[in-house]
């Protein structure tokens, strides 16, 4: 699973074992030299539940608490009403104008097929199609006149 790919409900219930990532460093607070993952898992009362992402004393997080949390921190940037669910939309969005093709779209947002990602996202790709025409045109047109 990519990180990228991720439904909103989907990052709370996330294991270690679901991340393909290096590490080169902890989380440390360059001020006091301190690893915040090994202070807050000392921390009394710390319950380990084994996800990535979990609340101040380890337990799951609550989809309705992040998606609060989430509000709050787009409203305190001034970015307006955001969901994280339009967060997916947007990078989906974002790699078709970037010219990524639709199968590597669709793998990257895990769709289970290339048409579900067509029907949501088709109308991005319109310049493709026009963009084809014009190379089949070019080809040939050129071929014609040698």
């Amino acid at each position: 699973m990519k990180v990228s790919s991720l439904r909103p409900g989907e990052s709370p219930r996330l294991f270690p074992a679901d991340v393909n990532v290096q590490v080169s460093s902890k989380a440390v607070d360059s001020s006091t030299g301190r690893d915040f993952l090994s202070t807050t898992r000392s921390h009394p009362g710390w319950q380990e539940s084994g996800y990535v992402f979990t609340s101040s004393t380890g337990t799951p997080l609550d989809p309705s608490n992040v998606r609060s949390a989430f509000a709050q921190l787009c409203q305190r940037a001034a970015l307006g009403h955001w969901t994280i669910h339009e967060l997916r939309h947007t990078a989906a969005s974002l790699m078709l104008s970037a010219g990524v093709p639709l199968h590597v779209v669709s793998d990257v947002v895990g769709h289970s097929s290339i048409t579900v990602t067509k029907d949501v996202y088709g109308h991005l790709v319109a310049d493709d199609r026009e963009r084809a025409s014009d190379a089949i045109s070019s080809v040939l047109y050129r071929s014609a006149r040698s």
